[in-house]
């Protein structure tokens, strides 16, 4: 097994190149109300209704230059989202391309990613494709009577903000922790090269195009989203928490980020004290 060393973000990382994991190093250069989502339990002010249905959250660690996550990454990301429709809340993480953006790095730097395509199912950190595949059906095939919490959303498009309304609701008492809820947006049918594909206009989907945030936010988990509670305590079953999250689009990025083409994810989490996932309670998306 090769290494290399190369720097990005202005962190250093050993780089481990596997072939028969597809693995390659990162490559030179980084740079209101609306529709409804998945609705079962309570209403509240929002009007949302959450449904007990275990979906499953899960990242694509990527980048338009690596062979292999054309190759092997993007369609395992592609098939998931055809196999499990909405149940299915997946994001593209671009690395040193032109997807780029400081939330993704975070994510990656936090999962120690050293080479792409890397996978998270859940919070779990995984190496192949065929893992991450095996985990997220996992997930979602969870029975109604496992799932421990679940949660709705709305977007709504302002000019050029998007305002997500969300309600999480905790169908089981859980004990304490540090629980956060985060909304991401991604967008879909961008036009642009990817190796491993022979499309110079490949259409990428599910592209990570940044947080959004609580509207007012107190208690901010890093990129893992607004904390519920304070750390360190336990939730009641039947305990509801409604919020509002607003997201302007990060500017200088090529391609532009199109509005109408973003989705929102909410996903409930549980971090460690350094704000790490440990695990995803459930997801959903519009």
């Amino acid at each position: 097994m090769n290494k290399v060393w190369i720097a990005l973000l202005g962190l250093a990382m050993a780089v481990s190149c596997k072939k028969n994991d597809s693995w390659i190093p990162y490559g030179p250069g980084s740079n209101g109300q609306g529709g409804g989502g998945t609705g079962g339990g309570g209403t509240g002010g929002t009007g949302l209704v959450v449904s007990r249905v275990q979906n499953a959250f899960a990242i694509n660690f990527s980048g338009n230059w690596c062979g292999p996550c054309g190759a092997n990454g993007i369609p395992a990301l592609y098939n998931l989202s055809t196999t499990h429709g909405a149940k299915f809340s997946g994001i593209k993480v671009g690395l040193n391309d032109p997807f780029t953006i400081p939330e993704g790095s975070s994510m990656a730097s936090q999962y120690g990613v050293s080479g792409i395509p890397a996978y998270v199912a859940g919070a779990d950190f995984l190496q192949s494709s065929s893992a991450w595949t095996s985990a997220v059906n996992t997930i979602i095939g969870t029975v109604p009577a496992n799932v421990k919490a679940g949660v709705a959303l709305r977007r709504t498009k302002v000019g050029d903000s998007i305002y997500v309304d969300t309600k999480a609701e905790f169908f089981q008492a859980v004990p304490a922790g540090n629980y956060s809820l985060a909304v991401f947006l991604v967008e879909n049918n961008i036009a642009l090269s990817q190796a491993g594909q022979s499309d110079p206009n490949f259409k990428h989907k599910m592209v990570f195009r940044g947080g959004a945030t609580a509207m007012p936010s107190n208690n901010i988990t890093g990129v893992w989203g607004e904390k519920l509670e304070n750390n360190n305590t336990a939730i009641p079953q039947g305990k509801t928490y409604e919020m509002t999250f607003g997201y302007v689009a990060p500017t200088g990025l090529t391609p532009a980020v199109n509005l109408n083409n973003l989705q929102a994810i909410a996903v409930i989490f549980e971090t460690d004290n350094s704000g790490k996932p440990l695990r995803v309670l459930n997801s959903n998306r519009i």
